[in-house]
C-alpha cells in the first residue's frame, strides 16, 4: 500500500518552522482551546476541542494517525458511561434528593463546616493496634475456633458474653 503523503497548511504556506516554534505553536494552539473551553458562553466546549483538534492537524502538528492513536479508547468509555449514569440519576431525582438532604443537614446555613476528623482517626488508630497485637501475639480466640469442635466456640462465646455483661452492669445470664 503507497505511503499518502500528508500536506499541511504550513507546507502549502511554503513555512518550514523549526522544532521550537513547532513547539510554541502547539503550547498557544492548547491554551487558546482550553481558554475558548472555558469562556463556554461565546463557543461550546465541544466546538472549542474539536477545532483545537482540526487545528492541529491542519497545521500539521499532528499527522492524523498520530491523532487517532494518542485518542485513551479507556477514558472515553468511561467518560460516556459516567454521562449515562449521571443522566439516569438527574432523570430520577437523585440530585434533587442529595440537594434537599444536605439542605435539611445544614439547616439552610451555607457556611463551610469543619469536619469532625476525630472518630475516623479513632477507628484508624484501633485498627492499627488490633494489627500490631496480632502481628506479636498471634491470632486471637475467635480467630483459632475449631470447625470441627463446635461446643468450644459455643463455651468462647458464653465467656464473653459474660464479661460483656460484667462490663455494662449487669448480672451474668
Amino acid at each position: 500500500m503507497p505511503e499518502t503523503e500528508h500536506h499541511t497548511l504550513l507546507d502549502v504556506l511554503g513555512l518550514h518552522l523549526s522544532d521550537g516554534t513547532l513547539t510554541i505553536l502547539a503550547v498557544a494552539l492548547f491554551v487558546l482551546t482550553y481558554v475558548m473551553i472555558l469562556l463556554e458562553k461565546y463557543v461550546h466546549r465541544t466546538v472549542a476541542a474539536l477545532l483545537g483538534a482540526c487545528a492541529v492537524m491542519v497545521l500539521g502538528l499532528l499527522t492524523p494517525e498520530q491523532a487517532w492513536d494518542s485518542i485513551d479508547f479507556n477514558t472515553i468509555f468511561l467518560l460516556f458511561g459516567m454521562m449515562n449514569i449521571v443522566n439516569v440519576l438527574s432523570h430520577s431525582g437523585f440530585f434533587d434528593l442529595v440537594a434537599r438532604r444536605a439542605m435539611l443537614f445544614t439547616r439552610g446555613d451555607a457556611r463551610p463546616r469543619p469536619v469532625d476528623l476525630q472518630p475516623a482517626h479513632r477507628r484508624l488508630q484501633r485498627l492499627s493496634r488490633q494489627r500490631d497485637h496480632r502481628a506479636v501475639h498471634g491470632p486471637c480466640r475467635r480467630d483459632r475456633r475449631d470447625p470441627a469442635r463446635p461446643e468450644a466456640a459455643a463455651v468462647l462465646d458464653r465467656g464473653r458474653a459474660g464479661e460483656q455483661h460484667r462490663r455494662h452492669g449487669d448480672s451474668g445470664r
